[in-house]
């Protein structure tokens, strides 16, 4: 199937849509458009940081949220490949601080589990806001986040059993691949992911007071204006990545005809999961895996304060659309 549309007709057609993002006032998204590898589109609107007067261009790097669970997917996969570990393996076996489930539920949290969100793990964030009644205000750290975890009594469900989408997971994942890697997460990423791909702009934000060249500053509206909203954790795996449309196109195209793993590890990335009753879900490891009018459409969002993210690769035509907002 090829695009029915011109290059300069994609371009009006963007540009129409994020009309509402024009202007030195606001903040703003960029957006980039390829197909079949070749990028036909890479667009900015609106600013990257108000205060300075920065606008927003496609070399903006953006906080991505949670798109960095396809990057910590597919590190975990690039560790099984390597034969460090398996999909299948109960997690306490890397990470042994954890909990033991096995006696309340006959069975224990695998390593899949954690990639596909059917594990029954507790989110952390939603933990910490119960226990400290307030999110943005608060720094997160892998130390919070680990503490609350290993405080939980129980799962919401059975492993295996049901769906439920956690962050607990992949932050999880992200610390088994340290202890497997002897490597910082953000290191790994970086050795065996980004620069094999050529991301030169893309990292994981281990420290939140790292400084970040041309980095946007994310914003929330408050009344007629704007107030900065700015992630404030140090946590990995499930969330902070930081990339630019460009480089995320990158990420896409390594999907299609991959440098970073192999045909059959991504593969494994777009085979539904599942669950224990037979039943199916939309999600791989690390990637929702949708339909969008008769297209299968692989994707992923990102949400956290003060900005929004999107991914999406339609696996025929072949076109990936990456999008990067800071508001």
């Amino acid at each position: 199937m090829e695009l029915s549309v011109s290059d300069s007709a994609l371009r009006a057609r963007v540009d129409s849509l994020f009309e509402p993002w024009r202007g030195t006032d606001r903040p703003g998204c960029a957006v980039g458009v390829s197909h079949r590898g070749r990028v036909v589109l890479e667009r900015a609107y609106g600013m990257a940081d108000l205060e300075s007067g920065t606008p927003m261009t496609p070399a903006t790097v953006v906080h991505a949220a949670s798109l960095a669970k396809s990057v910590t997917a597919l590190a975990v996969l690039l560790l099984v490949r390597d034969g460090k570990l398996a999909l299948d393996d109960d997690v306490r076996r890397y990470l042994p601080e954890l909990p033991d489930y096995r006696t309340r539920y006959g069975a224990p949290v695998t390593v899949r589990q954690m990639l596909n969100h059917t594990s029954g793990l507790r989110d952390f964030f939603e933990l910490l806001i119960l226990a400290r009644g307030r999110f943005e205000e608060d720094r997160i750290t892998v130390a919070d986040a680990t503490a609350v975890v290993g405080q939980q009594p129980a799962l919401n469900f059975a492993p295996g059993t049901q769906y439920g989408y956690s962050n607990t997971g992949y932050l999880l994942a992200a610390l088994l691949v340290e202890h497997v890697s002897g490597q910082s997460f953000s290191a790994f990423a970086a050795q065996r992911i980004f620069a094999p791909l050529g991301m030169d702009h893309t990292r994981f934000r281990d420290d939140v007071a790292a400084l970040v060249p041309r980095r946007a500053v994310g914003y929330a509206r408050r009344g007629a204006g704007w107030r900065t909203s700015v992630p404030n954790f140090d946590v990995v795996g499930s969330t902070n990545l930081l990339t630019t449309v460009g480089d995320l196109l990158r990420w896409a195209g390594n999907l299609a005809q991959p440098v970073v793993g192999d045909s059959t590890l991504v593969q494994q990335m777009l085979t539904p999961s599942v669950l224990a009753g037979g039943d199916t879900t939309t999600y791989g490891l690390g990637l929702s895996l949708v339909s969008d009018r008769g297209l299968r459409v692989a994707e992923h969002e990102g949400r956290d304060p003060g900005f929004r993210a999107y991914l999406g690769w339609y696996l025929e035509p072949g076109l990936a659309v990456a999008l990067l907002c800071n508001a």
